[in-house]
């Protein structure tokens, strides 16, 4: 053997004698307090599941209030003294156990409570509990069949003043964290929740506009929301399995017309109208990731694509949708009895404008590409007509493709829609028109940090001759496209009338120059078109504040037709150059207060500017406060 190997195995030795030195000393320090019990007389047994229970409740105690809960003094063994012998003490009598105890347990078990600690609540306004437990609590068991209102420690990580962490309370009248009236906790059972509607929306509107001439105007519009929602199912973790909606918006506004002096407004009629009443259900689940099909029937709103370029309205109908392959695929399928509108309010009546528009379309998330949603979308308008004039039946489909999303760095939006059908008789061209028209629309942006420039193009096709049989110029249903500054923009803003035969030559909310009233007249394909060309940049200056900016310059895609009604040859095509900015300042970094300002100017040029008898520019300023809960 050599010296090595006596040497690993003289260390081995010696590791076993100490683990075995170890292992004796640790049975002698166990084996002392058995002794010391056993000396006193009491028993060996584990504590019972009470102490266990009542153990742990002083450490959570302890943990969670130390700074705050005094502590029982225990008070301090006095020191031990040398045994003195003492006489044997007389036996006591053993107390016979109280019936209906167990004979070897030395305390009665106590039932926890809820909530488990003294002074937690939910963190938000949760309202009362609407389910009480049907089982006891126990030693071991404390029910909380209300899994909403679980109740959570008050814990400031930081300084109040710097930061709510990591907790943040409700109240009553907060409508943005956790409260009752806005459907974070049920009213009725686990499944049963109410979302309140209310808001305050107030506009002001000086401007200068084309109204049979060059006018000047003072527009107040205040409207009025109140709804109210109750629905069934589990909140955002699953869709609602039924729903009951209404709301209802009162409209008040007032005119100063030839005039920017607001003293010298009219008021207008004012209106209470049910924008919303529907009823809607779940009527399957069609997956483990709960894929479904809903219908609703009633007052609804609906948005036929992205942009809103060819139906975005509150009508009146059922609509079946869902989703399918994880939620990548949404589906729409809708049928609207329409309803008319008021101009000036906008709002519905119950009056029927003998006019249905049956709607379809498919959303396919991750098209080609992550990040690109593309849409498929038919749609069918069936008009009768409404007006003395204008009554004459309308049969017009529409296929459409659209999509919205990232093609790599570049953030694009784009649309196209083919209209195809007949026109029993149209009002300009004096006879029937076989429809074929065209609409496009592109947007790229590019975002640099707070920053994003883009650019965007509209085409509306346009009819040039209103002689013949063949209407190509694009019109849509009921438009509120929202394209190339959307609401800012003047020529998008307000309304263009026109004296003489043209009339009414664009409608508010609308990019298109389709010659007729979308709200009481059918929709006319016998129209001069547009060309749009935009730029722009959106700034987001801070999280409370949006700056928004555009260019836009305008043409009629074929001024023949207009030329033809204007009896005037020298006509030309062009519209004008069109300026606005916006802001948007959110006081709370949400949309529960807002306000909105912008300015926009159109300067006039060509046919355009021919038609209205003024190249000075038209201008519209805006002023709007909103606050909702």
């Amino acid at each position: 053997m050599t010296r090595s190997q006596e040497g690993n195995r003289g260390r081995r030795r010696r590791a076993r004698a100490s683990a075995c030195l170890a292992l004796a000393l640790l049975l002698t320090a166990q084996a002392a307090p058995l002794g010391a019990y056993a000396a006193d007389g009491e028993s060996d047994a584990p504590p019972s599941r009470a102490e266990q229970a009542e153990t742990l409740l002083e450490s959570l105690l302890d943990f969670f209030y130390a700074p705050t809960r005094p502590r029982q003094q225990t008070p301090a063994a006095a020191p031990a003294a040398t045994p003195t012998p003492a006489a044997t003490p007389a036996p006591t009598p053993t107390p016979t156990p109280a019936a209906g105890t167990d004979e070897g347990r030395k305390d009665e078990s106590k039932p926890l409570q809820y909530p488990l600690l003294p002074g937690w609540s939910p963190l938000g306004s949760a309202g009362p509990k609407t389910v009480e437990s049907k089982d006891k609590a126990s030693e071991e068991f404390i029910p909380m069949p209300d899994r909403w209102r679980f109740p959570w420690p008050r814990y400031k990580r930081f300084d109040p003043k710097v930061q709510e962490s990591p907790w943040v309370e409700g109240s009553t009248f907060d409508p943005y964290n956790q409260n009752v009236l806005k459907g974070d906790y049920p009213v009725h059972g686990n499944h049963t929740f109410l979302n309140l509607n209310l808001q305050s929306a107030s506009t002001i509107n000086p401007r200068v506009v084309a109204a049979g001439g060059r006018r000047n105007q003072f527009f107040t519009n205040q409207n009025l929301v109140m709804g109210a929602e109750l629905f069934g199912g589990t909140g955002a973790f699953e869709p609602k399995r039924w729903a009951l909606r209404v709301t209802t918006v009162a409209n008040f506004n007032f005119l100063a017309n030839n005039t920017l002096n607001p003293f010298d407004s009219r008021r207008g009629n004012s209106r209470l109208a049910v924008e919303e009443a529907f009823f809607e259900k779940r009527l399957k689940v069609v997956g483990p990731n709960f894929d479904f099909l809903s219908l609703r029937v009633g007052m609804q709103n609906f948005n036929s694509d992205f942009r809103g370029f060819l139906f975005a309205d509150n009508q009146l109908g059922a609509r079946l949708f869902g989703t399918l392959n994880s939620q990548r695929d949404t589906y729409n399928i809708a049928y609207f009895s329409m309803r008319q509108r008021d101009e000036v309010s906008q709002l519905h009546s119950f009056d029927s404008r003998r006019q249905t528009v049956f709607l379809a379309n498919w959303f396919r998330q991750d098209f080609g590409t992550r990040g690109y949603t593309a849409l498929f979308n038919f749609a069918h308008n069936h008009d009768r007509g409404r007006v003395t004039g204008d009554r004459a039946t309308l049969n017009v489909a529409y296929a459409g493709f659209h999509g919205d999303g990232k093609w790599g760095k570049l953030n694009v939006s784009h649309a196209f829609y083919w209209a195809f059908g007949r026109d029993r008789f149209n009002r300009l061209a004096g006879r029937a028109q076989t429809v074929n028209a065209q609409m496009a629309a592109f947007e790229g942006s590019v975002d640099r940090d707070w920053t994003r420039w883009r650019a965007s193009f509209f085409y509306a096709s346009g009819d040039g001759d209103a002689t013949d049989e063949r209407a190509t110029g694009f019109d849509m249903i009921q438009d509120n496209p929202n394209f190339a500054g959307g609401p800012f923009q003047f020529w998008t803003q307000q309304t263009t009338l026109v004296g003489g035969a043209v009339g009414t030559l664009k409608n508010k909310f609308s990019l298109l120059p389709n010659l007729r009233n979308k709200f009481n007249e059918r929709s006319n394909f016998v129209n001069p078109g547009l060309l749009m060309w935009n730029f722009g940049g959106d700034f987001r200056v801070t999280p409370k504040l949006k700056v928004v900016t555009n260019l836009s310059y305008l043409r009629f895609a074929r001024a023949g037709l207009l030329r033809q009604i204007t009896s005037d040859p020298g006509l030309g095509g062009g519209v004008g150059t069109d300026v606005s900015f916006g802001a948007k300042f959110r006081p709370f970094e949400n949309e529960n207060l807002f306000l909105v300002t912008g300015a926009a100017v159109l300067f006039p040029h060509g046919g355009y500017a021919r038609m209205i008898g003024s190249t000075r520019p038209l201008v519209s300023p805006t002023f709007a406060f909103q606050v909702a809960f």
